[in-house]
């Protein structure tokens, strides 16, 4: 599933992403909200191909989605979506934002997508 905004794309995490999103994910400025933080880009890289092993059902489970400008199709973030297993509980939503691209709305413009 792949979403568009006017300045945004949300798309599946490619294994070329691997060290952009090692770079931010990593930052401790940005790592000190997330409740994971590779500590190599080999970790980075497990991360996105876990993500493209995803059952169908991603009831119960995590699902992750790059956050790309639509001009450049630069990786700048993650927004991750935990579903519950059952229909009446909550929904979680998680989003990472490289630093450089923080303060710009792309947070907001991601759930708004």
């Amino acid at each position: 599933m792949e979403l568009s905004t006017a300045r945004l794309r949300l798309t599946a995490l490619r294994e070329t992403d691997a060290d952009a999103l090692f770079g931010y994910r990593s930052d401790p400025a940005v790592a000190r909200y997330q409740s994971w933080c590779p500590s190599a880009r080999t970790d980075a890289l497990a991360f996105i191909r876990a993500q493209q092993e995803r059952p169908d059902d991603p009831r119960g489970r995590w699902m992750q989605r790059a956050i790309r400008l639509s001009d450049s199709d630069g990786l700048i973030g993650d927004l991750g979506v935990h579903i519950p297993t059952d229909p009446d509980g909550s929904y979680e939503v998680g989003i990472s934002i490289a630093p450089a691209h923080q303060g710009l709305g792309y947070a907001r413009e991601s759930l708004e997508a």
